[in-house]
């Protein structure tokens, strides 16, 4: 059993006021994770986790800003595990909200865009893996799906948080660019500087968004490349989403590398997000299975299948039950296994 509490606290949001020239958002995100699994392939692991996150975000002359980012965490658990899925032997965290860090500063940029947004860039100390694959049907903050590879590319090995810069070209509602370097040496909770050392991890992604509604359809094309240490990596990966009616939006990853640092060489995902099911505007009902082969050639090819529903009892509290079936995890002898969650949300 799975137990995810969650708190969020919203506070000093502000909204654009083109009389005063300049705009601030700050935002303080809590989450307390308490997890137990009672079949694994050593016995019963329990888990507790808390996390924290502020962001900070101030534009000057709606074309030149500084964003910010303070998070951290604490682990308490029987084998002071930092993901769900070690004592089950998956290859994925079957819990993408786990955080189990020292507090630290993950992001601290420039940012800024020419008029009309044409051209927008960000430079500093900076995320990688934030910039790419924003697919409207599985994203860990729209979908609220549990487990990495239903929320993000698990195929590729992004660079750590560390010192770099993105550019992102929109010609116009339906075409966009993003093209990004950064530090493949980062250490996390230090400055960029602590550990660079001239290896970058480099990527590149061409979103087209065909539908005459460009919110209806996107398909993302993302090349990588990255060198740590003196070896290389590299791949490539592909998401689409699509609305098939109404609110109802059907999506699909693939990606492929050579996965000199990923857990998975090739991963294969997809599934469905409906939004405001049955009428209700704020819920989200979401399904998907996801096929993973290891690096690791000695370990079995593993099958993860999640369903979640999220219910916003009020304006300020949600509910999240989530089930997910986990068929031959990559590093056990467990033939299959049954994780059940329940993620609870208060956000103001």
């Amino acid at each position: 059993m799975v137990v995810v509490a969650t708190a969020r606290l919203m506070a000093l949001e502000s909204t654009a006021d083109p009389s005063r020239g300049y705009d601030w958002i700050v935002k303080l995100h809590s989450s307390t994770v308490a997890q137990n699994l009672s079949r694994t392939s050593v016995g019963p692991s329990a888990l507790i986790t808390t996390y924290y996150q502020f962001e900070g975000m101030w534009i000057f002359r709606r074309w030149l800003g500084v964003q910010t980012e303070i998070e951290g965490g604490q682990v308490i658990g029987e084998n002071q595990d930092t993901q769900l899925g070690v004592n089950l032997g998956s290859q994925w965290k079957t819990n993408e909200m786990q955080e189990a860090s020292r507090h630290y500063v993950p992001v601290l940029a420039l940012i800024g865009s020419t008029p009309a947004k044409l051209l927008s860039w960000k430079i500093g100390k900076i995320s990688s893996e934030s910039f790419f694959d924003d697919n409207r049907g599985a994203r860990a903050k729209r979908t609220k799906f549990l487990s990495t590879p239903l929320s993000k590319t698990a195929a590729v090995s992004f660079g750590p948080k560390g010192l770099g810069g993105s550019l992102t070209w929109s010609p116009n509602q339906h075409t966009s660019v993003t093209v990004l370097g950064s530090d493949a040496n980062a250490r996390e909770t230090l400055t960029g500087f602590a550990t660079w050392r001239g290896e970058w991890f480099t990527a590149a992604e061409v979103t087209l968004r065909p539908s005459s509604n460009p919110e209806h359809a996107a398909v993302r094309i993302l090349g990588w490349s990255t060198t740590r240490h003196g070896v290389h990596d590299g791949g490539c990966s592909i998401s689409a989403d699509y609305e098939m009616a109404p609110k109802l939006v059907g999506f699909a990853r693939l990606g492929t590398g050579s996965s000199a640092f990923a857990r998975t060489s090739n991963l294969l995902s997809g599934g469905i997000g409906w939004e405001a099911p049955f009428g209700r505007k704020a819920d989200f009902f979401g399904a998907g299975v996801t096929w993973g082969e290891p690096v690791k050639h000695n370990a079995r090819i593993e099958v993860l299948s999640e369903i979640v529903y999220r219910w916003q009892l009020t304006q300020h509290l949600a509910l999240s039950p989530d089930l997910q079936l986990v068929h031959h995890p990559a590093n056990s002898n467990v033939s299959s296994a049954v994780v059940t969650g329940l993620r609870c949300a208060i956000a103001y």
